[in-house]
């Protein structure tokens, strides 16, 4: 189905497309000394900034998921009700936005607005006042729920790491918003400085506001495995002719100590039916997400 994580990366794919787009554009009108349709240049100096704030939303409506279910705690017990509450309202949300955005583009296009960089500007100081609300949503939500979710201990050690990482993740586009806030509001003054220096400080804001963060989005564990593709296939223990699927695996003992196979080993049916399967201290770093969640609930 649409999951969240789906609909985050499908956003900063598009918001990726405009902003090439974009900066395509700007060259274009550079090297060729041509102006460009006022509309158009609207949509691509405006659209990216409300698409990158809805998904920042999303963030961290996921964030919040995460963080209040990772505790065994009994204020919410519902995850699968609050999942689809939120979802619904975040939905609403998204479409009364983008529906606004569009007509103000449409009349734009035909021309029916009477001062249209009036209400662009408006479009802008919403979207700078957005930049400062939602930070400040996310770190009041996080000392709320710090407070009040501090008796409460960790479903896991798993869940525990992930929701770490996802709370650097969420405070690094914190900062990246706040940072565009401060330049929405520095921009009334970029007329008085040089051209060159303001497209310096533009590119610069450009890769510290939403490249980092869209970076640190990556699934590195993913890149680094097809770095070592060749290696990977020597790693996996069992073979086709085996019989044994490609699952790094460890046997347990009688004594239930992890040890490895035997070289000769060649088939699990001469081990007992109901021992499990570990990953193998040795190849940790092939650790998949499923294999970990699985495991921390055992």
């Amino acid at each position: 189905g649409w999951t969240t994580q789906r609909g985050f990366y499908v956003f900063i794919v598009i918001h990726l497309c405009v902003r090439t787009l974009t900066w395509a554009t700007f060259c274009w009108t550079y090297f060729t000394h041509l102006s460009t349709w006022y509309p158009y240049m609207a949509i691509l100096l405006s659209f990216p900034e409300t698409l990158f704030l809805v998904t920042y939303l999303l963030l961290m409506m996921h964030w919040m998921e995460i963080y209040i279910f990772t505790h065994d705690q009994f204020i919410f017990p519902s995850r699968t009700f609050f999942h689809r509450r939120w979802r619904l309202l975040y939905v609403i949300f998204v479409t009364i936005i983008f529906t606004i955005l569009g007509i103000f583009y449409l009349l734009l296009a035909v021309d029916k607005l009477g001062d249209s960089s009036k209400d662009l500007r408006d479009i802008n100081t919403a979207q700078a006042i957005g930049n400062f609300s939602l930070p400040g949503i996310f770190l009041f939500t996080w000392l709320y729920f710090s407070w009040g979710l501090s008796g409460f201990g960790y479903s896991s050690v798993v869940e525990y790491k992930r929701l770490v990482k996802l709370n650097w993740l969420v405070l690094l586009w914190t900062f990246g918003r706040l940072a565009r806030g401060v330049q929405f509001i520095w921009d009334s003054q970029t007329s008085k400085l040089d051209t060159p220096f303001v497209a310096m400080i533009l590119v610069t804001s450009m890769i510290v506001c939403e490249l980092i963060p869209f970076l640190f989005t990556m699934d590195w564990d993913i890149v680094s495995l097809l770095l070592l593709a060749e290696e990977v296939s020597n790693l996996r223990m069992g073979n086709p002719v085996s019989g044994m699927n490609s699952e790094y695996k460890l046997i347990v003992d009688a004594d239930g100590a992890l040890t490895s196979p035997d070289p000769g080993y060649e088939s699990p049916s001469h081990q007992d039916q109901d021992a499990k399967y570990h990953v193998s201290l040795d190849e940790i770093k092939f650790l998949t997400e499923k294999e970990d969640t699985a495991e921390s609930g055992k």
